[in-house]
């Protein structure tokens, strides 16, 4: 909170698990109720061979978030070329109102 009270930052959203996961959260996938998101096609090479739900975990929760929020610019720190690619699938295929896209502070893969 240091850091981002030095960066003049105006807001900032920490929600509960609970607020997220109100019925919580089961971390064995088949014994998971609910709704999920997936994105087919780019979250299942790679890394999704080593670790086949985590980027279901990662577009659900990223879904819950804009939701919420309902951003127009997304910022996300140092995350892999892959995960790029889910969040910027699940932007365009759900329409989120997203117009800006940055996944890492120096550029890279960014719209």
């Amino acid at each position: 909170m240091k850091t981002l009270t030095s960066a003049k930052t105006d807001v900032v959203f920490l929600p509960k698990v609970s607020d997220i996961y109100p019925a919580g959260i089961e971390l064995e996938v088949t014994k998971q109720k609910g709704a999920f998101v997936s994105v087919i096609g780019k979250s299942h090479q790679m890394e999704g061979m080593i670790r086949p739900h985590f980027f279901r975990g990662v577009a659900t929760v990223v879904t819950k978030l804009f939701n919420i929020i309902q951003p127009t610019h997304a910022f996300f720190g140092q995350k892999d070329v892959q995960q790029c690619a889910v969040v910027r699938q699940l932007v365009r295929d759900l329409h989120f109102p997203i117009v800006k896209f940055f996944a890492e502070i120096s550029g890279r893969c960014r719209w």
